[in-house]
């Protein structure tokens, strides 16, 4: 079974010794397939985040970064 994901958010930096904790607009994308079996199933899954960053302090230069993670995993269908 292919699919599509998306999620929105917020990521928050709050390093020790900082005045006050940064928030950022945040969100990913994916796509993966999952192999099914009786009730047990395989996953795997690439995401590509997409974050806006302006430093800790909030002061830097606003750059848009990206991270791109590669998942598997184990699922247990009850139906």
């Amino acid at each position: 079974r292919p699919f599509l994901g998306a999620g929105l958010g917020v990521r928050t930096y709050d390093p020790a010794g900082a005045i006050g904790s940064k928030n950022y607009p945040s969100g990913y994308g994916a796509i993966g397939a999952e192999f099914q079996l009786a009730k047990l199933a395989i996953r795997f899954e690439t995401r590509d985040y997409l974050m806006s960053f302006k430093g800790v302090t909030g002061t830097d230069k606003s750059a848009t970064r990206n991270e791109v993670a590669i998942l598997a995993g184990l699922a247990y269908h009850l139906r």
